[in-house]
């Protein structure tokens, strides 16, 4: 697996599956006894226009999207989450067999630079 293919499951597997269910739990909340936060903005969603409901799917998507941005960049080590005194890296590989691909390594393309761009 190299970045690009590391890329496309994240898109696929964890940004589209976590928009689709997060609409989806707004129009059938999971479970025997959703909570009653869940079902408060249940009943909200469903009340929202086809327009309004477009537009709350756009936020939805937008912010799982900039999540998931926000957490390739600091794979990538462009965003710090240590203090300055502190100096390291994240290093994220793909170990298949005896092979080792290296996904973020800042010497080659940015994760979040080929999210952007899918």
């Amino acid at each position: 697996m190299d970045k690009e293919e590391f890329i496309k499951v994240i898109k696929t597997e964890v940004c589209d599956s976590a928009i689709e269910s997060t609409i989806d739990n707004l129009i059938h909340p999971p479970g025997r006894n959703p909570s009653v936060e869940l079902l408060e903005q249940s009943d909200f969603y469903k009340r929202l226009s086809v327009k309004e409901k477009q537009i709350v799917n756009s936020i939805i998507s937008e912010s799982v999207r900039e999540s998931i941005f926000g957490f390739l960049c600091v794979l990538d080590g462009v965003r710090k989450i240590t203090d300055s005194n502190r100096i390291g890296r994240i290093e994220l590989s793909y170990l298949s067999n005896s092979n080792k691909m290296l996904l973020n390594d800042s010497e080659k393309e940015y994760l979040h630079d080929i999210f952007n761009r899918t």
